[in-house]
Order: structure tokens, then C-alpha cells, then sequence
């Protein structure tokens, strides 16, 4: 299954957002790294057969904040690891407030949505 991301490139003096394509298939799981300040990193977990027999690829300089959620939904069965990653102690409660978040939106898309059909 191929998923598309979006990840913050800094550059010297401007910040872009680009998009990034990733085929499941090619990973053994993902996890998800809170940094602080709605800063969520994706690495994704390859067996290769170098060193340790795993490579892990960091996707950006981190997520979308707006997309952390959805791409969790996306790629869930894979996820091995969520973690506050330079323990500041938020990133577990700021998941789930995203999580909550995502949840509620969807549930008013559907609402509305059936309404429309009515």
C-alpha cells in the first residue's frame, strides 16, 4: 500500500512542505517521535543486511502536525512505537489529543454527510 506524507524541509532561510511517498510494503513497522513543540518525526524500519540487519529512515524533518493522525490510521498496523522522544513529558498526551481530534472530525464528516443524504 503506497501512502503520501507531508514533512517540513528547512532550508537556510525558508521552510517548505513537501510531499513524500511511501510504499508499505517496504518497511517492517514505523514509529512515531515526539520532539516538542508539535514536532512529530516518522522513521520507518527496514531489514536490510548491513550492520545490525535493520536500516531506519527518517521521513523529513517532521510530520505535518495536522497529518500526524490521519498517517497513524494509515500505517497503524505497522506501528510499533509511539514515544516522547526527548522526554518532555507531553508527546503521549499531545497523540492522543490528536488522535481525539482526528476521531471527532470524522465522526461530524460522517454526521453531516448523512444529513446531506436525508
Amino acid at each position: 500500500m503506497k501512502v503520501t506524507i507531508h514533512h517540513y524541509h528547512f532550508w537556510s532561510d525558508w521552510t517548505t512542505v513537501d510531499p513524500k511517498e511511501i510504499d508499505t510494503d517496504d518497511y517492517i513497522s514505523f514509529e512515531f517521535h515526539y520532539r516538542g513543540e508539535k514536532s512529530w518525526h516518522l522513521v520507518g524500519i527496514q531489514k536490510t543486511k548491513c550492520l545490525d540487519g535493520y536500516y531506519r529512515e527518517e521521513f523529513g524533518h517532521g510530520l505535518v502536525e495536522s497529518e500526524v493522525a490521519e498517517t497513524y490510521f494509515k500505517l497503524k498496523d505497522k506501528v510499533t512505537i509511539v514515544s516522547d522522544y526527548h522526554n518532555h513529558g507531553k508527546g503521549i498526551d499531545e497523540f492522543i489529543r490528536l488522535i481525539k481530534k482526528y476521531e471527532a472530525k470524522n465522526e461530524l464528516s460522517k454526521k453531516i454527510s448523512n444529513e446531506n443524504l436525508n
